[in-house]
């Protein structure tokens, strides 16, 4: 810039010249900037220009027949995921009983520390510290506060999105207070059923900043479970509703592909000169 500057106020410099130097150099006439609404420069430049700059990412133009055939497939996809997430799982289960997250003899319920917004992104560790995100860690520690590892978990989110997120027996992590842990003592319970049933109460609950998914709420949460005959909990009917619900995630996240894909074609069809 200081380069192409001095030849710009030496005598005799072409404004093609100089521009042709550099496609981030661009002379403009002092009166433009006397009438213009604007002095955001960069919209100065073609769209072109700034693709070429990589300011802006490049459109690429699509056919029609691209975008029916992804509609086409996003359709499909769509009927598909309906069908799967209208049946009931349990419905096809003869016996099953109400049991409540509180319920000390299966679960164990905590919380984390108070952690200041000032230390929250400090790495000083390699332990994970899980917040109100609990997919995403918001920083690392030396020490965790949790001592048992032994036992599959399941965190929730206690602000934000009221999230849960399955954890495995031995894998070491460390929780604010903005995230719950909900510890399975019971063998017989199985993480990926509890994970679906979980998440099928929490479109019946309505948490929110008034109404916090806390401990004290959390306690009472109650879900459905299958058991057999005698009244034990059914391993067999709760890990195939579990592998249920697996593949309707699996489903959902195929058709946000294929939406986001289409979304990306669509307006590279929107935007292109010559329309196919």
């Amino acid at each position: 810039m200081e380069g192409l500057f001095r030849i710009f106020t030496s005598k005799g410099a072409s404004k093609e010249l100089i521009e042709k130097q550099s496609a981030r150099c661009k002379i403009q006439d002092i009166d433009r900037f006397r009438s213009t609404s604007h002095w955001v420069v960069d919209r100065w430049w073609s769209r072109s220009e700034r693709v070429a700059l990589g300011s802006e990412e490049s459109k690429t133009s699509a056919s029609r027949n691209e975008i029916e055939s992804l509609v086409g497939e996003f359709n499909a996809a769509l009927k598909e995921y309906d069908q799967f997430i209208s049946t009931d799982a349990l419905e096809a289960v003869p016996n099953t009983k109400e049991i409540t997250l509180g319920n000390t003899s299966l679960f164990n319920l905590f919380i984390g520390p108070r952690v200041l917004k000032k230390n929250a992104g400090k790495s000083v560790g390699e332990i994970p510290v899980y917040s109100a995100n609990v997919f995403a860690p918001m920083g690392f520690a030396e020490k965790s506060n949790i001592e048992d590892f032994s036992n599959p978990s399941i965190r929730w989110g206690i602000d934000g999105n009221f999230d849960f997120n399955l954890v495995a027996a031995g894998e070491v992590f460390a929780t604010t207070d903005h995230c719950g842990v909900i510890q399975i003592l019971d063998p017989n319970i199985v993480p990926e059923y509890l994970l679906y049933a979980l998440n099928l109460r929490r479109m019946e609950e309505s948490f929110d900043r008034s109404f916090r998914a806390s401990l004290t709420n959390m306690r009472q949460f109650t879900i459905t479970i299958p058991v057999d005959k005698h009244g034990h909990f059914d391993i067999k009917a709760q890990k195939e509703i579990a592998a249920q619900f697996t593949g309707a995630r699996e489903k959902k996240e195929r058709l946000a592909a294929i939406k986001e894909k289409l979304d990306s074609i669509f307006d590279g069809y929107l935007t292109s000169k010559h329309l196919s």
